[in-house]
């Protein structure tokens, strides 16, 4: 066995490559005990070629294998004897067909090629649309775009290589198209206008004029006519030559009716007033004074004037007066239209905008100077376009603009105020001892020993100050001004002899005996004077029988507890009975 293997292989009839395939075709069990003979492996084979006979879609790779393994099978039979001298080789040979059937038949079919085809749609497409074929007849594109059209379908089947000739007929028929449509004949230039004036220049000739003027109008008949024999087609350049000759003919006829009579001599009333009023005319257009003129009102003059210079240029004819004196009125007319015109003005769009923009800005988080700065830089330019300035200082009105604009940007990109709370933080201490409440002054000077960058009615207002009670010390209210905003608290310590006076209101309310110093500190207390404890009450003169109660009133200022500090002493009046 291993040398018929050996003999196979090296006629190159035994391929020794595996290939992962579908199985189409049954393959025999290892185990199976069907002994497979000469004529299952001929017809196998037979079957093969078939495949490969039937399916003409697979690449050359898929036919190459099919093929090696029908070979190799045909070569296994050539050697084979019997079992005995090469047992299991028909049945080996059988599963290697299979196979190579199997992957044949699950091999990717081959496309037609359609380079050329997509090619040629493409040429077609490009010489349909050319300008140079806009001359072509109707009938002949309609032909072209069938053509197309069906080429487009054919490219849409997605054919396979068996179908490489209808592709192929489709390349043919569309190349033919693309050229009989190329070589279409032009459709002829629009010639009927020409033609009629060749008719109404022969019927002028039957109106002797002068010879030179005959001859001369015979001259551009002749020419015309050329133009028609030529048979120009209708593109866009073979219809221009037609239509410039019908053109130049006209203009023939027109001289030719104004032929034989005199032209205007140069010193004639009507052309010196024409010539007078066009010099008037640019001594105005070219006056420094008109030069702010709005262009499209300078553009009327010019042409106006432009206008009078070739009625002289004509060299008017008897009989033409009354268009001459029309033209010095015309003229006249522009003249005046034009003095008349106020200068052309500035374009102020993007100043105003931009002033818009600038009015419409959030200030009040910014600085005051730099809030200043910008409003000048917004009145300024208030100011500028308030001007309404004529068009030569357009380059002020641009700065302008672009000032406004910049200051914008420069105040949008400025500080904001400072919070207060960044320098004199809410629930700040001041340092001392105050002795009123009403002595803002005071207050301020203190915040600015503690913060020297900051200054009372400049960068912050002291507002309301409140006096101590059970809940709160006294504290004031602070304000940021200037370059400051938002609201902080600050609370200070009162010196007891503020509310002295209080104390002995409140130690005297008792008339018929002695406080005791207990019950003078809760009476105390019940005032809301300070927090609870806050002030502590000693009995100084406790003696039975005499006119006077002196009591000690001191301050509990550990941890910075009550809202006053320092002692008094308080007298209550009281009868013995």
């Amino acid at each position: 066995m291993k040398k018929l293997l050996g003999l196979l292989g090296s006629l190159g009839l035994v391929s020794t490559s595996a290939t992962a395939v579908v199985s189409f075709v049954k393959i025999p069990k290892d185990n199976d005990s069907k002994t497979i003979d000469k004529a299952q492996l001929e017809q196998l084979i037979n079957e093969a070629k078939k495949l490969a006979t039937e399916n003409q879609d697979k690449n050359n790779e898929a036919y190459q294998a099919l093929h090696k393994a029908i070979g190799e099978a045909n070569g296994v039979l050539v050697i084979y004897q019997n079992e005995t001298e090469n047992p299991g080789v028909l049945k080996e040979a059988h599963e290697k067909l299979a196979k190579a059937m199997n992957t044949f038949t699950g091999s990717v079919d081959t496309p037609a090629n359609t380079v050329a085809l997509v090619q040629r749609i493409k040429d077609a497409n490009k010489i349909l649309t050319a300008s140079v074929n806009n001359s072509k007849s109707k009938e002949d594109k309609e032909r072209l775009q069938v053509a197309i059209t069906a080429a487009e379908t054919l490219k849409a089947q997605n054919l396979k290589i068996s179908e490489q000739d209808k592709v192929n007929a489709g390349v043919q028929t569309l190349q033919t198209a693309t050229l009989a449509f190329f070589n279409a004949a032009d459709q002829p230039a629009n010639t009927a206008e020409l033609k009629a004036e060749i008719a109404n220049a022969k019927k002028a000739l039957e109106t002797e004029k002068a010879f030179e003027a005959m001859e001369k109008l015979k001259g551009e008949i002749a020419l015309a006519e050329e133009v028609i024999k030529a048979n120009y087609s209708s593109s866009d350049e073979g219809q221009k030559i037609v239509d410039d000759a019908t053109a130049r003919l006209k203009q023939a006829i027109k001289d030719y009716a104004n032929a034989g009579q005199p032209v205007l001599p140069d010193d004639h009333v009507d052309l010196k007033a024409l010539r007078d009023k066009i010099k008037e005319a640019k001594d105005v257009a070219s006056d420094p004074k008109r030069k702010h003129k709005p262009l499209s009102e300078r553009i009327k003059i010019e042409e106006a004037i432009g206008h009078a210079e070739g009625i002289i240029a004509g060299k008017p004819v008897v009989g033409q007066e009354k268009e001459i004196q029309a033209e010095v009125t015309a003229l006249q007319t522009a003249m005046d239209t034009f003095i008349n015109e106020p200068n052309q003005k500035a374009e102020l769009h993007m100043l105003d905008a931009n002033i818009k923009l600038a009015k419409g800005v959030d200030k009040t988080k910014k600085k005051p100077d730099t809030v200043k700065t910008f409003e000048a830089a917004i009145k300024a330019a208030e100011i500028l376009a308030g001007t309404k300035p004529d068009i030569d200082k357009q380059g002020d009105i641009d700065k302008g603009a672009e000032t406004i604009w910049q200051a914008t940007l420069t105040f949008l990109n400025s500080a904001n105020k400072i919070n207060i709370n960044h320098v004199i933080y809410n629930g700040l201490k001041l340092d001392g001892v105050f002795k009123n409440l009403t002595d803002k002054k005071a207050i301020g000077e203190q915040i600015k020993k503690q913060f020297p960058n900051v200054t009372d009615t400049i960068d912050f207002s002291i507002g309301t100050v409140k006096q101590a009670n059970k809940d709160h010390k006294s504290n004031a209210e602070i304000t940021g001004i200037g370059d400051y905003q938002a609201i902080t608290n600050v609370y200070f310590v009162l010196d007891l002899k503020f509310i002295e006076k209080k104390l002995n209101d409140i130690v005297n309310t008792k008339k018929d005996a002695a406080w005791t110093a207990a019950e003078l500190k809760a009476e105390i207390e019940k005032n809301n004077l300070d927090v609870k404890d806050g002030l502590k009450v000693t009995q100084i003169d406790s003696k039975p029988n005499l006119e006077l109660a002196k009591f000690k009133i001191t301050t509990n200022n550990h941890y910075d507890y009550s809202g006053y500090q320092g002692e008094v002493i308080i007298t209550q009046g009281s009868k013995t009975t």
